[in-house]
């Protein structure tokens, strides 16, 4: 019972601090996650190996604002294990560490473990496993919708061409807020 109240806490909570800070998500009236196109045929193997963040929406969740570095570790056939790092808005080191569960539907949609009981999906809508990755994600509770893109890049750059190649995916999607995506810095990086 008393996780059921705590539960029913943090919902309540997300869903106040996601109505009080529009920059934390997409922010379109839908409430409802769009039935998104997944990269067809993806192959989870080619894809482990370190990316780069060069592009993303801000979000208060994620610690690491700046030079981040993604290690996707496949560690058995349904599950994925990544280790993150970069720095933090003061500069500091951060680390993050996540796994996801491979969709029995797709082996391009993925369950990210963010808390016990929600499970965001990692969507890979496009990539060509050795430059770039366009990743959607979208999570509703009711009138309250968080979603979430980024461009990624097996490099610190990313050429133009390939950012507005995931840009383009994204505007497909009406919910999708392409002006909320940020460069992600991967300047003095370590």
């Amino acid at each position: 019972m008393n996780q059921i109240r705590i539960a029913l806490l943090l919902v309540a909570w997300l869903a106040g601090i996601c109505s009080a800070i529009p920059a934390v998500a997409s922010t379109s009236r839908k409430s409802s996650c769009p039935d998104v196109q997944l990269h067809s045929n993806f192959e989870t193997s080619k894809y482990m190996g370190v990316w780069y963040e060069i592009q993303a929406m801000p979000s208060f969740f994620w610690t690491i604002k700046s030079c981040t570095k993604a290690n996707y570790n496949q560690t058995s056939p349904e599950v994925v294990e990544i280790e993150s790092k970069g720095f933090d808005e003061a500069g500091d080191n951060a680390t993050s560490s996540s796994k996801m569960t491979i969709s029995k539907e797709s082996t391009a949609r993925m369950l990210t473990e963010f808390m016990q009981g929600i499970t965001p999906p990692y969507q890979v809508l496009d990539t060509d496993y050795t430059s770039y990755a366009c990743i959607h994600s979208c999570l509703a509770f009711g009138p309250i919708k968080n979603e979430f893109v980024w461009v990624y890049s097996r490099e610190r750059t990313l050429e133009e061409a390939k950012v507005s190649k995931c840009r383009t995916i994204f505007s497909q999607y009406e919910s999708v807020d392409i002006q909320a995506l940020t460069n992600t810095p991967q300047d003095n990086c370590i």
